[in-house]
């Protein structure tokens, strides 16, 4: 947490999402409106 290790190009912070399988992107934004 606190890390770009989950965004970016596949293969350079993170693996590519195969085929047939999903990737959920749970994260928090304190303080923001609507």
């Amino acid at each position: 947490n606190g890390t770009n290790y989950n965004d970016g190009t596949g293969f350079v912070t993170q693996c590519p999402i195969v085929p047939g399988n999903s990737y959920q992107y749970d994260f928090k934004i304190p303080n923001q409106a609507g």
